[in-house]
């Protein structure tokens, strides 16, 4: 089945066949582990040597049940935090998925670490949550923006850190949301970082945002094509852009304009 998959997706080995089979693979490990011990205790020490095994056993169970259920919750709020803005600004809706699967598509080609990769994902779903914090008139104004308007619009990352900062299982997506503006040459916002003081998860998130909004309508315009929209990374490569990864990510976003985004395998759990 793996390697039916591989062929109609393109997708690569390491990456599907871990994802189909990793939970598989431990879980019958443990529970042949678990046969092992369970036996040796018996043969050796008798029934009350199971029972008192299994005590601390169904303890370690319920805990990692309670880390499970934290998990889901933190899902749920992510979700949640993203449904919000959604319906803020309706016009950018799936704007978030889709820059969180050409920054993983991204970050997995450049061979960052899958810590890296799910911090990137879940920073991607939840960089625009700020704007919550955005008049409506100014979100939804169908005209192009004021000078003005654009500096209200500039708060935004801002907005967004203050909403996270505090909430603890996203102390590692806070920052590259407050940075997802700023720009390689400096030039950027809210604090004009310059060069190597942008994370690199930062830089993939501002090349997926920067793609995303080029290639989908706006009320002021329409979308550019994919080639288009290239060629304006490659126009602000070195001011705005990462040019240490340029190539990889526009290497990744041909792919999936030509294959589409179901041919990007993922190996970070889905939120959204």
């Amino acid at each position: 089945m793996t390697f039916l998959i591989i062929t109609l997706s393109g997708g690569k080995f390491f990456y599907i066949w871990s994802d189909n089979f990793r939970g598989t693979i431990i879980n019958v490990m443990a529970v042949g582990l678990l046969g092992v011990i369970v036996a040796l205790a018996y043969d050796n020490y008798g029934a009350g040597a199971v029972v008192l095994f299994f005590i601390p056993l169904m303890l370690s169970r319920y805990s990692f049940k309670l880390y499970v259920d934290m998990r889901k919750n933190y899902y749920d709020t992510v979700k949640a935090l993203i449904n919000a803005i959604e319906a803020k600004d309706p016009y950018t809706s799936g704007h978030a998925n889709r820059v969180g699967e050409y920054s993983v598509a991204i970050a997995q080609e450049i061979n960052l670490s899958a810590k890296q990769i799910e911090i990137i994902k879940n920073a991607s779903l939840l960089h625009d949550i700020g704007k919550i914090g955005i008049d409506d008139r100014i979100l939804n104004k169908q005209e192009r923006l004021s000078e003005l308007e654009l500096e209200v619009i500039k708060n935004h990352p801002s907005i967004g850190y203050d909403i996270i900062k505090d909430i603890g299982f996203l102390k590692d997506v806070m920052d590259i949301v407050k940075h997802h503006h700023e720009k390689w040459d400096g030039s950027g916002y809210p604090q004009g970082l310059k060069g190597s003081e942008i994370p690199i998860e930062t830089t993939i998130l501002t090349i997926s945002d920067a793609y995303d909004a080029m290639t989908t309508d706006r009320p002021y315009r329409k979308a550019l094509s994919s080639e288009e929209a290239i060629i304006e990374l490659r126009k602000d490569t070195g001011t705005q852009f990462n040019p240490n990864i340029i190539d990889k990510a526009i290497e990744t976003l041909r792919k999936i304009d030509k294959h589409g985004l179901d041919s990007i395998q993922k190996t970070t759990e889905g939120i959204a």
